[in-house]
């Protein structure tokens, strides 16, 4: 049930409020509200809209290749990091899933959509000690976003603190 609930959740933690849902992604991924443009030629933002494209449609193996093959030339890039991780966990597969976020925040991402990320996946596999952690990061970047409370209080009732979780 978590885990459904997880996945739910997590895709309304990047598009759920009235911003626009670039603002939104910005915000929740730590950058500045005017991020620069990628440089013509770029091929990282291209590789990472195809990508979430084929796992959107349940190519995972697929998006997998693409951001392998992006990998090996951009090996410390948090975005591609962070894709990666996220078509694992769409995958099911989630101790790779696991390894590739705390990748992607070793190669310096940060936000609250990453540790929502981080604190979900640690929920399903019964880390439940980094899952609450994470989830009040969650709750503290993003007070006034019910999907972040919503989050946190199921994480708390999967460690049974009934209380503070309908509190």
């Amino acid at each position: 049930m978590a885990g459904m609930l997880g996945r739910r959740v997590w895709r309304g933690l990047l598009g759920g409020t009235s911003a626009t849902p670039r603002a939104r992604a910005l915000k929740l991924a730590g950058a500045p509200a005017e991020a620069p443009r990628p440089e013509v030629g770029d091929p990282v933002p291209d590789v990472l809209r195809k990508a979430d494209s084929l796992a959107g449609s349940g190519r995972f193996a697929d998006s997998l290749a693409l951001l392998d093959d992006a990998l090996a030339t951009f090996r410390d890039d948090g975005k591609l990091l962070l894709a990666r991780a996220s078509t694992l966990y769409g995958w099911g597969r989630l101790h790779e899933a696991l390894e590739d976020f705390r990748r992607a925040e070793a190669a310096g991402l940060t936000g609250a959509t990453l540790d929502g990320r981080i604190g979900w996946t640690c929920l399903q596999l019964g880390v439940s000690d980094e899952a609450e952690a994470r989830m009040r990061r969650v709750v503290g970047a993003e007070p006034d976003a019910a999907e972040a409370h919503f989050s946190l209080g199921v994480v708390l009732a999967a460690r049974a603190q009934y209380p503070e979780a309908i509190g």
